[in-house]
């Protein structure tokens, strides 16, 4: 018999997602997964086979020309740790911010982690840069509302008094410096008097101190020896220029030896308070967000009002401030061209703009009536802050404050509405070097292991020798051992604190290094000595109230504390600024920790664990037995530091700091101050107090011939009949006008002149009031997308050309079309635009015309500068012409460091990436090619500048402008200053001249520093490696057609029946072509709906579009017989 042909039969099953069944529980989230109904029951038999005969997986953007970037939106399995600031306010008030009280909180939440969401932590940074900030501690500011010179002369002197400190002499320490008033001595003559304030509100006492012209002795134990003992570091600061040699009337004025903070664009970290009252114009404070005034008054203290000084429980006072933010991209298939654009406006989009209007409506008043006085607007990353203001910083306004704390000599205290406006300044603070400020917090507890905050640790034992180590009155605990281990890794970020060694601190050189020691403060005196109230801290209790440092912002109440030199009221020139030491690290167990011994005998009570061994916790740390009072009382273990085993002991001036009292000589006396030191000046910490910069009277020069329309300034709004002043005409010069009684000018322009009041500030509203807010963060911050690689740039705001205060004042100060470009500064000369102490004494701009009739003046003619860097006055002729000399000097601000690069103005620091090492490459930054490595430096400091050679490993992320080997060539100038391009360096010129003060004529000198003005752009910081297009190779195609299990993934449910690989999208599709993958049938089935489920590689479900479709083949075996007949006698034979 001929045998049948046999061929096969196939059926497609077309699987279409938009025509399935999602409903169910487990589709109806998902695109990847659906039931397709059948219209006819299908049968299978024994022998058939089922495959994937094409495959078609929608994901929206997978074909998009240029390389795509693959997210699943899925989580990563694991939380990550994030700490941010939580800001509640409360008290609407008639302020700026529209809230008096604002309470921080430090958050800790868990993230879930996700590949296409990061949650990041944001922090601020202030540049220093000399603009919107002074360094503190600060007692107060002189500006234009202190003072009756400032109601005669013109503009306010505030610009050009310097900021002395005070007892500058230390010939002479103790003494307020007096300035000279040369017009009051006979026969002299000059225009401009020096200034007569005494006191410009630096410190009580400056922390920065140690002559290097006088020899130090360590053996002088007076107030004098120990005041030119050095303790700062060397790197923080730069002393300040001299001013005159030679004054006026021939009087020598000594040597300055005032040391400051260097202006050299470093980048402080923005600090929140944890309980801060804001200015409000009406509210009588809240004494619980103030200061303890029996302790201290610093800002920086931690005790408040109502606290006890045994638990500051409730955290620091001051907190790196950290933003939470959401980066989110859709999940699916993106261009990295739309995820770097998304990135980019996410950090960038405007969350809000404000416009101030202040209305005041009193009974029994002049009503104010509702007038705009700012506008503002906030993004993601560009804000404005709550910061310091002119009007703040008065010496009224601190005078005001110190009077209403509780007094430390037990006066009652005096308070009024306002009374604590000076305290308003201080709810955001820079801290140069944060992570020392933060875990150094955690250095200073009780015996009981009560953190003290600013109260510090104390010495447990007396220490006679610096022979002996110092045993602390820590617990020895693992825990309290890790929160020190802490401290000391943070101090190896900054190895700067030890170059300079030598001229930073008189008892210590280079043997003292990173690699062998560690250090921590102390008290120079005894707590007696620097105690502000009347009594007379001996015992522990007692002891517990004295701060470790001081920021000198108060005086002592008992001048016999300092008896040595001369008595001064109040004795407020004692130096109780906090001590630098160092003490013992061995480096080689850092990671190290000594347990105690299990036996309570092990060690005998008042002896040393390990006393011979050289074993250190940590690399630093010894344990001690504590001897009770009853022998077998309790087993308690003490801290031991050794700075006895440092390679430069204890200075001996610690030893006897009680001088001329002996009776504690040669000691180190117990429940003497220790641990970390949080006041703002203590050694290696540097504080910026934020402020906006504004004053009453803006920068005009001090000048016959400048005519003016009008004064302009930040003065009371408004006018008033009786106090009209009168109106400078065109050609009548400022020097000639009386300045009004500005308190006395009305607050509404709206007010009938004829009903203005007679005299006093009766609804006056004062502008100034308003302004204490700046800007910080970064205006544009930007991913880029090259094709390759991502980047990041402009984390900082940059720097801009600008324009001076006088521009477009005249025709003849002209603006500067280039005003916005960005660029880069080198020599920076002074454009006037805001005030800050950390500037002044500005140099004056003299501006005399030419014609000799100060009256007629033409306001078109030309007038010829004169710029001085040197200080000195101006001079005039008889009929008040100004004579300018020919050579116009101008420089660099004499605050401000030459051939610095002043780039940036303050910035963002990316803190919190939002991944762990372990799921980093899984996460967003990961996949678009950023390694973990470019950002968890843990030696690189964030006070580093940018540069290639530490671009890839960075400790926090910012970035700073570009700049080149190429911009060298521009550098190279003449005496005028213009570029020559040649092959020499670049170096100030000497300019010499006359300049004649009275009947005399002054010969002067300076340098002149080229101010170079780069243009540039961003440095841009750029991932490592390319990003990850997919996540893997192919889509898994899964279906309950058949029961028998091919290929599947570790947590698949359904058999694979086909795979689509991502190479061959097109459009919004990858297509998969017929698979080679068959699955025989070995039972009869009958099927009426086809479950799909569309899986990575791991068997879950692929985050794609909805339009997904797969065909499946089903190819039965058929046969045909062609012999008829023999086919009709089977048949036959069959029914038989």
């Amino acid at each position: 018999m001929e045998a049948p042909n046999v061929y096969e039969e196939d059926h497609i099953i077309e699987c279409n997602r938009n025509n399935a069944d999602v409903s169910g529980s487990d589709n109806s989230d998902t695109n990847a997964a659906w039931t397709t109904a059948l219209g006819d029951t299908v049968h299978i038999e024994p022998g058939d086979t089922v495959s994937m005969y094409a495959g078609y997986v929608n994901a929206r953007g997978c074909g998009t020309q240029g390389r795509t970037i693959e997210l699943k939106g899925e989580t990563l399995g694991k939380t990550k740790e994030l700490i941010y600031s939580d800001i509640s306010t409360a008290t609407p008030a008639n302020n700026l911010q529209g809230y008096a009280y604002a309470d921080n909180t430090q958050t800790t939440e868990q993230i879930l982690m996700k590949d296409n969401e990061a949650t990041i932590g944001v922090s601020y940074y202030k540049n220093a840069d000399g603009h919107h900030y002074y360094f503190g501690p600060r007692r107060f500011m002189i500006n234009a509302t202190d003072g009756g010179h400032f109601q005669t002369n013109y503009p306010a002197p505030c610009w050009f008094i310097p900021d002395v400190p005070l007892g500058w002499n230390w010939d002479n320490p103790g003494v307020p410096l007096q300035w000279t008033n040369a017009s009051s001595v006979p026969g002299g003559t000059i225009v401009f008097n020096h200034p007569t304030e005494n006191d410009t509100g630096r410190p009580l006492f400056e922390v920065r101190h140690g002559n290097f012209r006088d020899t130090y002795d360590p053996t002088d134990w007076s107030r004098t020896g120990m005041e030119l003992m050095r303790n700062f570091v060397f790197h923080d600061y730069r002393e300040y220029p001299q001013l005159w040699i030679y004054d006026v009337i021939k009087t020598a004025i000594p040597q300055m030896n005032l040391w400051k903070p260097k202006n050299d664009n470093a980048k402080f970290t923005m600090f929140v308070r944890r309980k801060a009252t804001i200015y409000d114009n009406d509210e009588l404070v809240n004494i619980a967000y103030c200061p303890d005034g029996h302790v201290d008054i610093s800002p920086a203290s931690t005790v408040l009002q109502g606290d006890t000084v045994d638990d500051q429980t409730a955290g620091p006072m001051y907190s790196r401030y950290i933003e939470k933010k959401t980066i989110s991209i859709p999940a699916g298939f993106n261009s990295g061209e739309f995820i770097a654009d998304e990135i980019t406006r996410q950090l960038s989009q405007i969350k809000k703009e404000t416009t101030f209007t202040y209305e005041d409506y009193k009974e029994g008043s002049d009503t104010v009536y509702p007038t705009g006085y700012a506008n503002s607007c906030e993004s993601e990353c560009y804000k404005p802050f709550n910061v310091s203001g002119a009007y703040m910083v008065t010496k009224a306004q601190y005078d005001t404050y110190k009077a209403g704390l509780p007094m430390a000599d037990g006066a009652a205290p005096v308070r009024g509405n306002n009374w604590s406006d000076w305290f308003s300044q201080y709810q955001f603070v820079g801290i140069k070097r944060p992570e020392l400020y933060e875990t150094g917090y955690y250095v200073n507890r009780l015996a009981d292991s009560k953190l003290t905050g600013s109260l510090g640790s104390y010495v447990h034992d007396d220490v006679t020798s610096p022979n002996d180590p110092i045993i602390t009155n820590i617990q020895y605990t693992e825990s309290n051992l890790k929160d020190l281990k802490a401290f000391l890794d943070a101090q190896a970020k900054y190895p700067e604190i030890w170059d300079d060694i030598n001229k930073s601190f008189n008892d210590y050189t280079a043997l003292t290094k990173i690699t062998n020691t560690r250090w921590f403060h102390m008290n120079k005196y005894s707590n007696y000595m620097v105690t502000e109230g009347t009594h007379t801290p001996l015992s522990e209790a007692e002891a517990l109230g004295t701060p470790l440092g001081s920021d000198g912002l108060r005086e002592q109440n008992d001048p016999s504390r300092s008896p040595d030199p001369p008595a001064v009221p109040l004795s407020p020139n004692l130096n109780r600024g906090s001590y630098l030491f160092f003490t013992h690290y061995d480096e080689s167990q850092k990671d190290t920790f000594y347990p105690l011994p299990t036996d309570p005998n092990a060690v005998a009570e008042g002896t040393f664990m390990n006393p011979d061994s050289e074993k250190y916790s940590y690399g630093c740390f010894g344990a001690y037995r504590e001897q009770p009072l009853v022998p077998g009382a309790y087993v308690n273990y003490l801290v031991v530091l050794y700075p006895n085993k440092a390679p430069e002991k204890l200075a001996d001036h610690l030893f006897n700091p009680d001088y001329p009292d002996t009776a504690a000589a040669n000691t180190i006396e117990k429940y003497r101050k220790i641990g970390y030191d949080l006041h703002f000046n203590a050694p290696t910490t540097v504080a910026m107090i934020p402020m906006n910069g504004e004053i009453d009277h803006p920068y005009y020069a001090n000048s016959a011939g400048l005519e003016m329309p009008s004064i302009r300034g930040n003065y009371n709004a408004g006018f008033s009949k009786n106090q009209l002043p009168d109106i400078p005409t065109m050609f009548q010069p400022v020097k000639s006008l009386p300045i009004p009684n500005l308190e006395a000018i009305s607050s509404s322009n709206m007010r009938n002149p004829s009903t203005g009041p007679a005299s006093g500030p009766s609804g006056t509203t004062t502008i100034i009031q308003f302004l204490n807010q700046v800007y910080m963060g970064a205006s544009s911050p930007k991913l880029t997308y090259d094709g390759n690689h991502f980047s990041w740039s402009y984390l900082h705001t940059p720097a801009q050309i600008g324009n001076t205060s006088l521009a477009g004042l005249q025709s003849r100060f002209l603006e500067n079309t280039n005003a916005s470009q960005e660029c880069y500064k080198i020599n920076p000369t002074e454009q006037y635009n805001d005030f800050t102490p950390e500037r002044a004494p500005y140099d004056r701009i003299i501006l005399a015309h030419q014609s000799g009739h100060e009256v007629a003046v033409n306001p078109e003619q030309a007038f010829m500068p004169f710029k001085a860097t040197v200080g000195g006055d101006q001079s005039t002729l008889a009929n008040g012409e100004v004579v300018p000399d020919a050579i116009v000097p101008s420089s660099i601000n004499r605050n401000l460091i030459p051939y610095e690069v002043y780039d940036s103005k303050t910035g963002i620091f990316i803190e919190d990436w939002g991944y762990d090492e372990d799921t980093w490459n899984d996460g967003l930054w990961g996949i678009l090619g950023y390694t973990y490595e470019q950002f968890h430096s843990t030696t690189n400091s964030r006070l580093n500048r940018i540069t290639k050679n530490n671009v890839n490993s960075l400790s926090v992320l910012t970035t700073n402008s570009q700049v080149v080997v190429s911009d060298a060539k521009v550098r190279m100038m003449n005496p005028q200053k213009k570029p020559t391009y040649t092959l020499g360096i670049s170096h100030p010129w000497n300019i010499m001249g006359t300049q004649a003060q009275g009947d005399e004529s002054a010969v002067f000198s300076c340098l002149s520093y080229p101010e170079i003005i780069q243009n540039t752009h961003s440095l841009s910081i750029k991932a490592l490696q390319l990003p990850k297009s997919s996540i893997s190779g192919y889509y898994g195609v899964r279906s309950n057609i058949m029961n028998a299990i091919g290929f599947r993934g570790e947590r698949a449910t359904l058999p694979i029946l086909g795979i689509v690989n991502k190479e061959t999208a097109i459009g919004d599709y990858f297509f998969g072509s017929e698979s080679s993958i068959a699955f025989t049938c070995n039972k009869k089935t009958t099927i009426s709906s086809v479950d799909i489920r569309i899986t990575d590689p791991d068997g879950t479900n692929a985050d794609i579009s909805p339009d997904s479709t797969i065909l499946i083949k089903i190819s039965k075996q058929r046969s045909v017989n062609y012999d008829i007949l023999s086919q009709i006698l089977a048949e036959e034979s069959g029914k038989k």
